[in-house]
């Protein structure tokens, strides 16, 4: 999401904040198992979800910028029918 989409939605908007250490594995699957099943709920698309009220996200306190998730974590996600990064 853009800075100029979060201020938009900061001020309404349900946070949930998945955090571990690396924001490579637990944090990351978790917000988007999150997103999946809220949106579910909610009946929108997981992009809707800001538009929805909901802004989900992940991070790492040991987190290096610019890693992503690790591959295995990607598949597992992928056996759930969720797309990472989606």
């Amino acid at each position: 999401m853009g800075s100029a989409d979060y201020n938009a939605v900061s001020c309404r908007a349900m946070r949930l904040l998945f955090v571990c250490t690396a924001n490579a594995i637990r944090s990351p699957m978790a917000e988007m198992i999150a997103k999946h099943v809220l949106a579910k709920g909610l009946g929108v698309a997981v992009a809707g979800l800001p538009a929805a009220g909901w802004v989900v996200e992940s991070a790492g306190v040991d987190a290096l910028p610019g890693t992503g998730m690790v591959p295995e974590a990607e598949a597992a996600l992928r056996e759930l029918g969720i797309e990472p990064g989606e």
